[in-house]
């Protein structure tokens, strides 16, 4: 009799145990702006700067807009790396989407940060291009 009640009581404790670890896991996200999420929300913001800038020197250096575009090529392939870099510290750091950790805008900032970097380099090879003929 006393092992019927002893597997009563160890299969109740496992139950609780069994419910106690899934109400944890299903807490819901915290609302409102996270430090992650003020840190995604920051990349997101270089990266943006840097597909604007990246963009405006392409257009210098193919000559659709006056000067060379130089300096605003190295300033856009230096923030997309900048970005692709917070980005991907935060992605590697955060515990998925929907959890608070900012996993959506970072890999929205790595997406754009690396558009920009590649608008800065082409824009780079472009304006140097067009300095060594002209």
């Amino acid at each position: 009799m006393m092992n019927v009640a002893n597997e009563i009581i160890a299969g109740s404790i496992g139950v609780v145990n069994f419910l106690a670890i899934h109400v944890v896991a299903f807490q819901p996200a915290p609302s409102g702006m996270t430090s992650a999420r003020a840190v995604a929300l920051v990349a997101v913001g270089i990266g943006l700067v840097s597909v604007v800038l990246g963009g405006v020197a392409l257009a210098r250096a193919t000559g659709r807009l006056s000067g060379s575009g130089l300096v605003l090529s190295v300033v856009a392939l230096l923030l997309g790396f900048i970005g692709i870099a917070v980005s991907g510290v935060l992605l590697a750091t955060s515990a998925g989407i929907g959890t608070g950790g900012g996993s959506l805008g970072a890999m929205l900032a790595f997406l754009l940060s690396l558009i920009g970097a590649a608008l800065g380099g082409v824009a780079l090879a472009g304006s140097r291009r067009a300095q060594s003929t002209g």
